[in-house]
Formats: structure tokens, C-alpha cells, sequence
């Protein structure tokens, strides 16, 4: 396995303890860049980024939270939804026994939930 930097390893712990409660919390914050307009992350309890996504060209909202909730997979399998868009990562997640929901949506914040499915 390759080392990871200190955010995948946030992300990782957060989703490590999503496997084992079977459902977890996180919010994208969305902060203005002066060159590529809103750019979401996602931060844990101690306000620390777990994910990050810039640039422009693509669903930054979908690819923040493929950056955060790619650990759910076993390791060798990938989420594709990068930049696809939020529903393509529903589908996805769900395909992989995973339901993600939006719990709210605020002017520079919004909410969401991913829970494991019933076998």
C-alpha cells in the first residue's frame, strides 16, 4: 500500500469508522476561489480536511466526496464517480452496498449521510 499524506489519512480514519458503525456524517463547505469560483471541502470534528477539490471542468461536488469516501472500498476497487456528478456517485456507492443521501443544503455548506444497506 502506498503511504498516504496527512488528508487521506483523515479520510481514511472516517471512513474506517463508517465501516464499523455502518453509518457516518459530513458536510462539503464550499469556499470562494478567486480563479476556479466555489471549491468544496470536507473537514473532520477538528476542523482538519479530510478532502479537497479545485479547478473547473467538472461536478466538484461529486469528486470531494469520491476524495473522502473512496476508503469504503476494499482495496484495488475505485469509485468512478469522480467529477460525474452527484446522482452517478448515489448510483455507484449503492452498487457497492452503500447508500449516500443529502441531509441539507445551505448557501455555503450542505449536508450528507452515508449509511450502510441492509443485506
Amino acid at each position: 500500500m502506498t503511504r498516504l499524506g496527512k488528508t487521506d489519512t483523515r479520510a481514511k480514519a472516517f471512513c474506517d469508522m463508517v465501516i464499523s458503525e455502518g453509518y457516518g456524517e459530513f458536510s462539503v463547505i464550499w469556499n470562494k476561489s478567486k480563479t476556479w469560483g466555489s471549491c468544496p471541502s470536507i473537514l473532520n470534528h477538528r476542523n482538519e480536511k479530510m478532502a479537497y477539490a479545485g479547478g473547473c471542468g467538472y461536478d466538484k461536488e461529486s469528486a470531494v466526496m469520491v476524495e473522502l469516501l473512496r476508503f469504503l472500498l476494499p482495496e484495488g476497487e475505485y469509485l468512478s464517480g469522480s467529477g460525474a456528478g452527484f446522482n452517478t456517485l448515489v448510483r455507484e456507492l449503492d452498487q457497492h452496498g452503500w447508500t449516500l443521501e443529502r441531509t441539507y443544503t445551505g448557501k455555503t455548506e450542505d449536508g450528507y449521510k452515508i449509511t450502510r444497506k441492509n443485506s
